[in-house]
């Protein structure tokens, strides 16, 4: 069809979408590189808040731990649970443990499923590589699974000592539900801005081409009535 023959294309159809599209594209890449940026900054706040908490939990850990004292290592990983969830836009805290040096649970926030003085044994491979990252972690770290999505997790590992000897490690995991929301609507800010980057680019490719292809028609049409001997 003629109609989808660029070549036929008037000049000032081909100025217009060409200015178009180098405007949402300009718009395209600044959306793109705010929606990259706020994901890495809130990915990376929210690994340091689950960190700050395991160091919470993991200044009286080494303590109880030694007096072989329970249920206080219960109530800490309970307390910050529940103050994280009591938070105003808080971040879920998905699961919470403190492990000895052999992996038995000291304490766990579902103890029903964890019991304490067991081997905590996670059945599904993605856990059972993690588990082994933050049992031979002896610095603290931030672990993360999922990738970008709901479902998820940055988890804050903190290894116990008491006087140089290693203890066990206390795990704190938030999900990223809410990082996942504030990324969408990120993403629909880059799309209104796509919008609003292409209706600004037709309206001057309209204006640029009317003004720089009038000029060039009045001079083609001389032209041609030179030629015609006119």
């Amino acid at each position: 069809m003629q109609i989808f023959k660029t070549r036929s294309w008037p000049l000032a159809i081909k100025l217009q979408l060409t200015i178009t599209i180098v405007v949402a594209t300009v718009g395209f890449m600044i959306g793109t590189v705010m929606v990259v940026q706020d994901w890495g900054r809130f990915h990376d706040e929210l690994g340091e808040k689950a960190l700050l908490m395991s160091e919470f939990v993991a200044i009286r850990a080494s303590t109880e731990m030694r007096r072989k004292n329970f249920w206080p290592l219960y109530l800490s990983l309970k307390n910050v649970a529940e103050r994280r969830a009591g938070l105003k836009m808080g971040h879920e805290v998905v699961s919470a443990m403190i492990l000895d040096a052999d992996g038995i649970v000291q304490a766990h926030l579902n103890p029903a499923e964890n019991p304490l003085g067991l081997l905590y044994s996670p059945s599904l491979k993605i856990e059972q590589d993690l588990f082994m990252q933050a049992m031979s972690a002896r610095v603290p770290i931030v672990l993360s699974s999922g990738g970008f999505s709901r479902k998820s997790f940055l988890e804050g590992v903190v290894p116990l000592y008491s006087d140089q000897k290693y203890l066990g490690v206390v795990r704190i995991r938030l999900s990223t539900a809410l990082l996942y929301e504030k990324a969408n609507n990120s993403a629909l800010i880059v799309l209104l801005i796509i919008v609003c980057f292409v209706i600004i680019g037709s309206v001057i490719g309209t204006i640029a081409s009317r003004r720089m292809v009038r000029p060039l028609t009045a001079v083609t049409l001389g032209l041609e009535a030179i030629g015609r001997g006119k």
